[in-house]
């Protein structure tokens, strides 16, 4: 309030731009359709702004996507710091809110999404996971 801005949300940003990464990396690594449709959506669900999906749904469930998106996360989350990216209003962190962000550090903004998304995409895909099988899928729908 002091300053006019806020440098929490591109932190924030960041951290929630690698977890989109970590679910896409899945979607292209798992054998399952229906647990590839399911990433998918998580990741472009969180890369407009609702971060539960990829979290909860697909990251957190296979655990090592989860260390993946949270490693490259903080990366990204560092640059943008270094650089003083600010947000001049309190938006969700997403790609539909880049102009909350539109400040004297744009730019380095962008590049530390852009780095957290692919970093957490290329961990996922290079770091070997279990796939989650049909008889976990199905028990999951009956659950629910």
């Amino acid at each position: 309030a002091q300053y006019g801005v806020t440098y929490w949300l591109p932190i924030a940003s960041a951290a929630n731009i690698g977890q989109a990464g970590a679910a896409l990396a899945v979607a292209l690594k798992t054998k399952n359709k229906k647990f590839r449709s399911q990433a998918i959506s998580a990741s472009l669900t969180t890369l407009l702004g609702i971060t539960e999906p990829a979290m909860y749904g697909v990251n957190l469930r296979l655990k090592k996507p989860m260390v993946c998106a949270c490693v490259a996360g903080g990366i990204g989350s560092a640059v943008a710091g270094l650089f003083g990216c600010a947000g001049t209003a309190f938006a969700l962190p997403a790609l539909t809110t880049l102009p909350v962000f539109m400040s004297r550090a744009f730019v380095p903004f962008c590049i530390s999404l852009a780095l957290a998304f692919g970093l957490a995409f290329l961990f996922t895909l290079f770091v070997p996971i279990d796939d989650v099988t049909e008889e976990e899928m199905e028990a999951e729908e009956q659950s629910a």
